[in-house]
């Protein structure tokens, strides 16, 4: 989840307030479009590209846009303004604690930054992956919908191109292991992870409708 890890780095160093982070948090953490177009898409069956495109990517943008008018209106160019002065202490210590590290520092303290978030979404993914062995161990022929409803790597394996509208969405809302993974960047800083899953859960919604006008314009052409 990068657009949470990002976010969360900037919170920590004080480069954005707690309302900015949030603001964030309600359209930017979302599957990257290399994992959309060259896993999600092609195990999905489906050989259209810009239905699925702007569903993954443009209602989340339009959904921030709209977001920037109404509740987070307060946020505007005067605003940014405002604080410049704030921020420009704390970009001077940033950029003077900056300039005491050696490149084989930098190197290193970014090397093990990767590491610590690569094997933290290995660790959730392997985790959840065996939650999905639950309904498989206490029935003998479990709904194969809740794979990717807790991880959605393993659960679109299951999946397959049975229920392509479900794991489009799924998709979309990201999984319990996408959210798990959210909170850990999160947690360390003053960022919702409730106010989080609230805006993902609404913007499944907007993909069900987006969806549905497809459906009900464009029948012939509908998830193909």
């Amino acid at each position: 989840p990068m657009g949470a890890k990002v976010t969360a780095e900037l919170r920590e160093k004080n480069l954005i307030t707690a309302r900015e982070g949030r603001y964030l948090l309600t359209f930017c953490n979302n599957i990257g479009p290399v994992y959309f177009l060259s896993f999600a898409l092609p195990i999905l069956g489906r050989g259209l590209v810009l239905p699925y495109l702007f569903a993954m990517y443009g209602i989340p943008l339009f959904y921030g846009a709209v977001l920037r008018r109404t509740l987070y209106s307060d946020l505007d160019a005067m605003y940014f303004t405002r604080r410049a002065g704030e921020l420009k202490s704390c970009e001077r210590t940033s950029g003077a604690a900056a300039m005491l590290k050696t490149m084989p520092e930098a190197a290193e303290a970014s090397i093990r930054s990767s590491l610590e978030s690569i094997t933290m979404l290995g660790g959730y993914m392997i985790l959840f992956n065996m939650l999905n062995l639950i309904p498989h161990v206490l029935l003998h022929h479990p709904p194969t919908f809740t794979g990717a409803l807790f991880e959605i790597t393993g659960g679109l394996g299951m999946l397959k191109d049975r229920l392509p509208l479900f794991g489009l969405l799924s998709v979309s809302f990201g999984g319990l292991s996408c959210i798990a993974q959210t909170y850990s960047c999160i947690r360390s800083t003053d960022l919702s992870i409730s106010e989080y899953v609230f805006h993902k859960a609404v913007l499944t919604l907007l993909n069900v409708l987006f969806y549905l006008v497809w459906f009900l314009s464009a029948p012939s052409s509908f998830l193909g």
